[in-house]
């Protein structure tokens, strides 16, 4: 895999289209509800919008994944075992908050 070392984490890089980028998004949707519980009192975010991601290849995958949610931006962190099925969400943080 090009581009990744086991262990270390990638440069962040924008949304396009490769097999990461897919993993990460659909992780980042799957997650949407823990997040909102999480962050934003349970209630909606008034958007969701994933923008750039990081991922950390060990065994499975960790993804660090920023995401516009209207009112700031948040890092939420997932990790996607290669024996773990659905992802588990496993951090947010506020990157910048309005």
């Amino acid at each position: 895999m090009s581009g990744s070392n086991t262990g270390g984490w990638t440069e962040p890089k924008n949304i396009t289209t490769d097999y990461n980028e897919a993993q990460a998004l659909v992780s980042c949707f799957l997650l949407k509800p823990q997040v909102e519980e999480r962050m934003n009192d349970g209630k909606s975010f008034q958007t969701y919008k994933p923008f750039s991601y990081q991922y950390q290849l060990v065994n499975g995958y960790n993804y660090k994944i920023l995401v516009d949610v209207g009112g700031g931006t948040l890092q939420v962190e997932v990790s996607c075992d290669f024996d773990l099925v659905p992802p588990k969400l496993t951090g947010t943080v506020w990157v910048t908050k309005k």
